[in-house]
């Protein structure tokens, strides 16, 4: 358009002419600091245009070269301050020209690299005051390229943007960057690089803005155009809301019920709740009305969670299966401006236990706990006592009983046997020898189970006593060497009175073989007890051994295996003819 003439001259691409546009569809215009004109294109690259000639030249890269470029759908093409022409593409990211060097570099998005441009999608550039080069991309947020280092830094929606697509930056006489976005208009600080958002609340067009179409006039008036319209304001105008807001809270329910307090929620300062109202909630509020629907809240239940929980606009929280324990709700809240009161409201929490939960209860049960185990404890003790007493006295009544009615027995069959030695049958004589043997037999069982169930005898001391002056008795009245060889260290565990009475009845079965059926001249005897508590006996001769395949008409061998089995020992005998006998038992205490 020449404004002296008011005429329109059109310029439009024509096939087969390379100096023509590459393309009708034109994206973007910029004017270089050299008055040239760059012309974007969606299809046809960059041209170049020479207001000389009235000809374009197609921006294909160094010394003519084919590159990608030539057929890029342009949105933007920008000249740094030290005359670099930067073009934004779409889908193919930032070439960069260098009409000194005659060279192109181009900058993609490498997946993984946080240091590439945030995205191939590249809308607009931005040189601010302090030399910083910007970049908005369509879904890579805000990038500060380093044009040293050729590395990107990105600013993206979890660093406060309201959207990672930036359509246009525009920079007030602050220093502050102003982004127009998807999601209405961002306030960048460079300074402390904290983003204050607007949004339709707030009074913008719409939240979605478009491509190119942003604008700064010389007095500073920033302009944004959306899908609604656009709007026109200076930065120094935009204050931010400096109210400090109180925070209340408005309800407490539990179960979704409101909750009885003695007084109103937004006053109350402490609740109790029994065990099983441990799921309850909290709606609050702060007293800001500028905009109340852009207020923001955080909160936290001391106890419960670890730190803040944002919440942003929402103004309920709740909690359920709160174990018992004093906890503290507290909940702070900013206005539309996100100027937050961070003293807000505190409500002290109390979930009592159950009653078996509580001290009192506890300390109940370990008493009963004490008494039942101390009554068991003494059940048993009068068991063992009342036990102690009945053997006591078998012992004694088999002892005074049995043993003097069999001894008076014997005495009688021998007194008769002596006086009617010349009146009686040779037949009668064998009984009465028969009755005074049988006797003596019976006589010596039932001492032995005497000793068996004597309580004196537990201790294993009465116990080793016993089995030597047993062997010893015997080995003398046959003037049999012998050794016998017991612990010297006392045996801790003792035997039950079963376990007992088979031990010695094995002990005396092997003994009293020896003196009556080997023949020897030597025998010994030892008990020996390892560290696995296992005790071992054993008894051997010099004797004339017998053949122990050979059956036999005494019970005495099997007597010995059996008794073993009830003590869940093993038995081992080696003898033979000529060479002697030697027996061993191994059982656990």
């Amino acid at each position: 358009f020449n404004p002296h003439t008011h005429r329109f001259t059109r310029y439009q691409h024509r096939d087969g002419d390379s100096t023509s546009l590459s393309a009708n569809l034109i994206s973007c215009l910029m004017l270089d600091r050299s008055e040239q004109l760059w012309v974007g294109t969606r299809g046809g690259g960059v041209n170049r245009f020479d207001f000389a000639t009235g000809r374009f030249s197609h921006f294909k890269g160094p010394l003519g070269s084919s590159t990608a470029l030539a057929s890029a759908n342009t949105r933007q093409v920008f000249e740094d301050k030290r005359g670099i022409i930067w073009v934004a593409t779409e889908g193919q990211g930032i070439y960069q020209h260098d009409s000194h060097a005659n060279t192109v570099k181009q900058y993609l998005h490498i997946p993984l690299d946080s240091s590439s441009i945030g995205s191939n999608e590249v809308e607009s550039f931005h040189e601010d005051a302090s030399g910083n080069f910007w970049v908005g991309t369509g879904g890579g947020g805000l990038n500060l390229f380093d044009r040293e280092a050729g590395r990107f830094k990105r600013y993206l929606v979890e660093d406060g943007l309201p959207n990672n697509v930036i359509y246009g930056i525009l920079e007030d006489n602050s220093g502050h960057l102003w982004l127009s976005t998807n999601k209405g208009l961002s306030r960048f600080d460079k300074q402390t690089r904290a983003f204050r958002n607007y949004d339709s609340k707030d009074g913008v067009q719409s939240n979605e803005f478009t491509q190119n179409a942003f604008f700064k006039s010389k007095r500073g008036e920033m302009f944004f155009g959306g899908v609604n319209g656009f709007n026109v304001f200076h930065p120094d105008s935009i204050r931010d809301n400096p109210h400090v807001p109180p925070v209340v809270i408005t309800s407490i329910k539990i179960f979704n019920q409101e909750a009885s307090l003695d007084r109103d929620p937004t006053s109350a300062r402490e609740m109790v709740l029994s065990h099983d109202q441990n799921f309850f909630s909290f709606e609050f509020a702060a007293l800001d009305y500028t905009i109340p629907e852009k207020n923001q809240y955080a909160c936290k239940l001391e106890g419960i969670d670890p730190g803040w929980v944002r919440l942003g606009t929402r103004r309920y929280a709740g909690y359920t299966h709160i174990d018992p324990g004093e906890y503290a709700f507290k909940v702070r809240a900013s206005n539309n401006d996100e100027v937050w009161n961070d003293e807000g409201a505190i409500i002290k929490v109390t979930v009592l236990p159950p009653y078996w939960r509580t001290w009192w209860f506890r300390l109940l049960a370990g008493l009963l706990l004490v008494g039942a185990l101390a009554s068991m404890y003494q059940y048993r003790v009068n068991k063992l006592l009342e036990v102690e007493r009945t053997r006591n006295r078998i012992a004694r009544d088999l002892h005074d009983e049995v043993s003097a009615t069999l001894s008076g027995i014997n005495y009688f069959a021998q007194a008769i046997s002596g006086d009617a030695e010349n009146r009686v049958s040779q037949g009668s004589q064998k009984f009465l020898s028969l009755i005074r043997e049988s006797a003596m037999d019976v006589q010596e069982s039932m001492s032995d189970i005497i000793w068996s169930i004597n309580p004196e005898n537990d201790d294993w001391d009465h116990v080793m006593a016993k089995l030597r002056r047993y062997a010893s008795d015997l080995f003398d009245s046959k003037g049999i060497r012998y050794t016998i060889n017991t612990p010297h260290v006392a045996i801790g565990k003792s035997l039950t009175m079963e376990h007992r009475r088979h031990f010695w009845l094995i002990y005396k079965e092997m003994v009293t073989n020896i003196v009556k059926h080997s023949a020897c001249s030597e025998a010994s005897v030892a008990i020996t007890l390892d560290q696995n508590k296992t005790l071992r006996l054993v008894v051997s001769d010099n004797g004339k051994g017998f053949d122990s395949e050979k059956p036999s008409d005494r019970n005495g061998n099997k007597n010995i295996h059996a008794r073993a089995h009830g003590l869940g020992g093993t038995v081992h005998l080696e003898t033979s003819r000529g060479k002697g006998t030697r027996w061993e038992l191994i059982f656990p205490l």
